[in-house]
This record gives structure tokens, C-alpha cells and sequence, in this order.
């Protein structure tokens, strides 16, 4: 980042990224896959969860970042990472006047935007982590209250827990709906690549301490930041413990080589490592674009529709 550059705000990283996220030449901004991710709809995706596609496509958000709405009389919204008023207002008539409390997953600019006007309009408050970033966030983003780990908000879809995840980013949260055994991730796994663990924010100790702590949680499906959900979770996170430190063992002392790596337990199929630089924004690197049906190839024990791989910003 350039010095005197506000994270996220003109001349940073990010204001980079946006541009090339509105390109036209963006493989995330197809047809085909603004018929499967629309923007301001709500898609259900869940019993009891919709998915409205943030207008923010690029080659480190995918499709757009999921904005998630859990509850249809009670409603808790999940990331509504953008400030776009079209957004907003198709979050506001998605809920109808139901919305309780707007959470964050973490306070990347391409999660945590759009979450104080959302809640300043519902006359509600925004849930979180509390902990502060040093690297890539939205700035001056706050929540209105810190979520104890393992709290419970309710919804009538069931109560949502808070998990806090340290290690894409430190302030990261997972939210767990029990019942459903459905694990809202934010940028804590993605499928088919892994995510960027750079630093400061990110520590590849925490995040394989959480990974293996949502091993001993009812977790079964994966509701990502980006792109499709995703079955098979404990094989999944299995397999992304795995690689990461299969990689580990090649690249002592580096979390964020870049390139493919074979590992047992990965059924042949490599998985993408991501990195980037601690100033530069980007979750996951080498990402293929969609092809002409808007989807990915995906591998043994994945969704069996496939899946839009993406990262979240570092």
C-alpha cells in the first residue's frame, strides 16, 4: 500500500481492485453467471437462508460477495459488503421489515461495507468480532457490540451461533445455524482453493486451530463468501488441513507460496494455494473464470453442482 493510502479508499490496493472488478472484460460478470449470482434478488439457497450477490464480481470475489439473510420473520443479515443503495435496498425489501441484527464475518472492504447505513436504517445493531485490523479493512468500521464466542442470536430459522475463526483475518467470525448444521464461513474456506493467510492480519497457526475446532462442531454444509454452497464440510476441512500443511512441509516458514500441491487425502485433485503480499488485496490467486455455463469443475467430495471459487481480500 502507498504511503498515506486509507485502506480501501483512493490511490489503496483495493480502489485497484474495484476497477478491475467493474471491467468489462471481468470472466466473473458473464451472463451466465449473473443468471445463477443476480444481483439485488434474493435466491434461497437453504431452507430458511437467502442469498442476495453483492455487485462487487472480480478475479478475488468471484461472482460477488454473498450476503446471506437467515430468518424470514426474524432476520439476521450476514456480510452486506457493499454500500451500493440498490443493494441495500433489495436486503431491506428481502426482509420486509424483519431484520434484528446485521453481522460481519470480518472487516475486509469487501465484506464489512454497507453494514452501519443497513443497520442505521433498520434501527438495529451490528454484530461482530470488536477486534481491531492493522492491514487491508473497511475504514472506520466498527461494531455496535463484540459477539462472545459461541453466543446465540435467535432467528426462526433456528438459533445462529457465533464462532470466532482467527486466520484469514483476526477478527474473523463463523456463524453456525445448529440445527441446520450449515456454517455461514465468510472468507474461512472457500471451495476449490484455499484462501490468503498474510500478514498482519492473517496467522497460519490460528487458522489451522480453527479449522480443526469447526472439525468438532455439527458442521455438514458450507454457506461461502463466494460462490456456491458446499456439501461434505468435515471432508473438506480435513482435506484443507492437509494441503496446508503439505505445504508447510515444502515451503518451511512460508504460508503463502503460490502454485498447486498434491497431498494425500486430496483424491489426486490439487488444490490452490493463495497468496498474496501484506499490502496487496486478494483471497485467492490462479482462479479460473467461469466457463460458458458459469461454473467450475470440482473434484471428489465436493457439491456435485460445482462451485464459483473465490478468495476474500487479505
Amino acid at each position: 500500500m502507498s504511503a498515506g493510502a486509507a485502506p480501501g479508499g483512493p490511490g489503496s490496493p483495493f480502489d485497484a481492485f474495484k476497477k478491475n472488478a467493474t471491467s468489462v472484460s471481468n470472466p466473473f460478470d458473464t451472463p451466465a453467471v449473473r443468471q445463477e449470482f443476480p444481483f439485488a434478488t434474493a435466491v434461497q439457497v437453504w431452507p430458511g437462508v437467502r442469498r442476495i450477490t453483492a455487485p462487487n464480481p472480480g478475479m478475488m470475489t468471484g461472482p460477488g460477495t454473498n450476503t446471506y439473510l437467515v430468518g424470514t420473520r426474524q432476520v439476521l443479515v450476514i456480510d452486506t459488503a457493499s454500500d451500493n443503495p440498490a443493494h441495500l435496498a433489495a436486503i431491506k425489501h428481502a426482509a420486509a421489515g424483519a431484520i434484528t441484527a446485521v453481522l460481519v464475518t470480518h472487516a475486509h472492504p469487501d465484506h464489512a461495507p454497507g453494514a452501519r447505513e443497513l443497520a442505521r436504517d433498520c434501527g438495529v445493531p451490528v454484530l461482530g468480532s470488536g477486534t481491531a485490523l492493522a492491514g487491508v479493512r473497511t475504514e472506520g468500521f466498527a461494531p455496535d457490540r463484540a459477539l462472545a464466542d459461541g453466543e446465540s442470536l435467535p432467528t426462526d430459522a433456528g438459533p445462529l451461533r457465533a464462532l470466532r475463526t482467527p486466520g484469514h483475518a483476526a477478527d474473523h467470525i463463523c456463524y453456525l445455524l445448529q440445527e441446520q448444521e450449515l456454517l455461514f464461513a465468510g472468507d474461512h474456506l472457500m471451495d476449490d482453493t484455499t484462501v490468503v493467510i498474510a500478514p498482519p492480519d492473517g496467522d497460519m497457526a490460528a487458522y489451522l486451530t480453527s479449522l480443526r475446532r469447526l472439525q468438532q462442531e455439527p458442521v455438514q454444509r458450507i454457506a461461502p463468501g463466494h460462490g456456491r454452497l458446499m456439501h461434505g464440510a468435515q471432508a473438506t476441512l480435513q482435506q484443507v488441513i492437509d494441503h496446508r500443511l503439505a505445504a508447510r512441509s515444502i515451503h518451511p516458514g512460508g504460508a503463502h507460496r503460490l502454485g498447486r500441491t498434491h497431498h494425500p487425502g486430496s483424491g489426486g485433485r490439487a488444490l490452490r494455494t493463495s497468496t498474496q503480499s501484506p499490502a496487496r488485496p486478494g483471497g485467492a490467486v490462479g482462479l479460473r473464470p467461469p466457463d460458458q455455463t458459469g461454473r467450475r469443475r470440482t473434484g471428489a467430495g465436493r457439491c456435485p453442482r460445482g462451485a464459483v471459487a473465490a478468495g476474500g481480500l487479505s
